[in-house]
């Protein structure tokens, strides 16, 4: 070998040393963002927090315009964004994507791939009307990765700015690919957690509400203490009911949740399929759960009575003995449209369950009083 053939070899080994060099410095400074992430949000309960602690650690570290987080509505096909922040600070409102608008971002998140995209003007990927949808939403360049849980598309996880096409480096892809994984395992912890505390707290209050039944004391007071337990166990502000069907299955009334004011309104709803959610429920023996009462036109007689008392959306839940009788429902209610969600199912489920054991015995009591 020549000197000038063991010169090339000589700097082709030193650009190979260099660039291993600096990919292990930037695989290391990945891993203590990492960490700095995980030290973060360390002892979190709210998985809110933890997406959000993501959101602005994107922002900060590859200094772009916004970055958000967003869960997946498989009823309605559609992304839901629920953090947008912004590189000054602030938070845009929450939205929803529907999976057939945003159908190139749809088919490779499904198959568990990430989209990049240097200029969402002048990607050939994208049909005219993505474009169209990309600009209006200034999303010039991006990065968006998904988050699948056993082959199930879950979450996304996207950073982007609008002004300005860039060139992303695979580094910076792969940082947003392990920063969405750790934000994913960080949040299943916080609701470890959380579901523990919740746990512990429902069958603390369950178990205070049995024994108020079991000493006798007013179906108001041990149902009030699973009304209680239900406000402080929800996700999201709520105001909660109980109310019971006469002897003969007819009529409803208000036991305890409610203002005496409102009470004296429902007292006596006739049981019916003609009824609002409360009646309705209790004649179908299945949830009536009317996300926005301004928009559901059996609610028209008595929207001024849902503006009185200040909510929009309204649920019903039969309750039901073990043998199929019914003995009354819940209800919810919430000052803004909402839709139920699987933990509001099963939140319902144990309290209605719970009732129903409580109201049971109540009438016992009452029949061998009468006896």
């Amino acid at each position: 070998m020549d000197d000038h053939a063991r010169i090339e070899e000589l700097q082709h080994r030193l650009a190979a040393a260099k660039a291993e060099s600096a990919a292990l410095r930037r695989r290391e400074e990945r891993n203590a963002l990492l960490v700095r992430f995980s030290d973060a949000v360390r002892g979190v309960s709210d998985p809110a927090v933890v997406a959000q602690t993501a959101c602005r650690l994107l922002i900060e570290q590859l200094g772009n315009q916004r970055a958000l987080w967003a869960v997946i509505d498989w009823d309605r096909r559609e992304f839901v964004i629920e953090w947008v922040f912004l590189a000054d600070g602030t938070q845009a409102d929450p939205t929803r994507w529907h999976f057939d608008a945003y159908e190139l971002f749809s088919a490779e998140h499904l198959a568990g791939r990430s989209v990049v995209y240097n200029d969402s003007e002048d990607d050939p990927r994208f049909p005219a009307s993505l474009k169209i949808a990309m600009a209006g939403r200034e999303l010039r360049a991006g990065i968006a990765v998904p988050i699948l849980v056993a082959g199930k598309l879950r979450a996304v996880l996207s950073t982007s700015q609008g002004l300005a096409a860039r060139r992303w480096h695979p580094e910076e892809v792969a940082f947003v690919e392990a920063l969405a994984d750790r934000a994913w395992a960080e949040i299943e912890l916080a609701r470890a957690g959380t579901a523990l505390r919740q746990s512990k707290a429902w069958l603390a209050g369950q178990n205070e509400a049995f024994r108020a039944a079991m000493n006798g004391a007013p179906l108001e007071v041990s149902l009030g203490i699973l009304v209680l337990t239900a406000i402080e166990q929800a996700e999201s502000e709520r105001r909660c009911a109980f109310y019971m069907a006469d002897g003969a299955g007819k009529t409803l009334r208000h036991v305890v949740g409610m203002p005496e004011a409102y009470a004296r309104h429902v007292d006596g709803f006739v049981i019916s399929a003609e009824s609002l959610s409360c009646g309705l429920a209790a004649a179908l023996k299945e949830p009536v759960l009317t996300a926005d009462v301004e928009q559901e036109p059996r609610w028209a007689p008595w929207r001024w009575m849902a503006r009185e008392f200040d909510f929009r959306g309204c649920w019903s839940f039969p309750v039901e003995t073990a043998t199929g009788t019914l003995v009354g429902f819940l209800a919810m209610y919430f000052r803004e449209p909402r839709e139920a969600t699987p933990h509001d199912r099963e939140l319902a489920a144990a309290l209605t369950q719970t009732a129903a054991i409580i109201i049971s015995r109540h009438q016992e009591n009452e029949e061998r009083a009468r006896a």
